[in-house]
């Protein structure tokens, strides 16, 4: 099992990305977090199967119909187990 601290930059904010990003972990079985940055970009602690995190990136990276995917920033973090995966309104880590 592994977390992931991702923050991906682009056309990320206001087109639904949040939310494709929670339904896309869900499909996934993963848990963790997503939420907005002050700076326009998104970020989010993802914890599961290293192979299964490598399919949701890969879907991350293509966004949802509206969003534009221009970076994404990895880092692995101490694995982190969640109950679920939500996302964060409050600018809070």
């Amino acid at each position: 099992m592994k977390t992931l601290i991702i923050t991906v930059s682009g056309r990320v904010q206001g087109v639904g990305f949040r939310y494709y990003t929670q339904i896309t972990a869900e499909k996934y079985q993963l848990t963790g977090w997503v939420k907005n940055n002050d700076d326009g970009t998104v970020l989010m602690m993802v914890s599961g199967d290293e192979k299964v995190l490598q399919y949701f990136l890969q879907e991350i990276e293509s966004g949802n119909q509206y969003a534009y995917v221009s970076n994404i920033k990895i880092e692995e973090t101490t694995y982190q187990n969640y109950e679920n995966f939500e996302i964060l309104l409050d600018r809070y880590f």
